[in-house]
């Protein structure tokens, strides 16, 4: 799904979460599993596929602000580490949750910046990053 340059935030806004997901889900049929752990939403995208999906899901679906970006570690319920983000459109509605995992003995996860730059923080602060973290997802495969 890609919109016309001029039109993609209006008709972006207009696109519900269950239709995002399930455009990102035919986009990456193997890379973005909905999340059916009982408690979860969302969805579960394959690492190496991680900035992909985020640029399309900024993008192309108009989630231009990035409110979180936590890690969690499910130690004892098993071996993995996961990002989770949540990603929001500035013209309203809810979040859409996305979330990659990896390995704990062998973690790795794309870098969302490029070497020597840093996310923008709420408030100047460390901590949840603001909308500039989503713009700042490269637009090539090249850091």
């Amino acid at each position: 799904m890609t919109f016309a340059p001029e039109a993609q935030r209006e008709a972006a806004s207009a696109v519900s979460i269950e239709e995002s997901i399930a455009c990102l889900q035919a986009s990456w049929p193997q890379a973005v599993k909905a999340d059916d752990r009982a408690g979860y939403e969302g969805i579960v995208v394959d690492s190496d596929h991680l900035l992909a999906v985020a640029r399309a899901i900024r993008d192309d679906l108009g989630f231009d602000y990035l409110s979180s970006a936590t890690a969690v570690d499910y130690l004892g319920a098993g071996d993995h580490l996961e990002m989770v983000y949540h990603a929001y459109r500035t013209s309203g509605g809810g979040p859409l949750v996305f979330k990659a995992q990896t390995d704990r003995d062998r973690p790795k996860s794309p870098r969302w910046f490029p070497s020597g730059a840093a996310p923008i923080f709420r408030n100047g602060k460390p901590g949840t990053c603001s909308a500039s973290s989503l713009s700042a997802i490269p637009t090539s495969s090249g850091f």
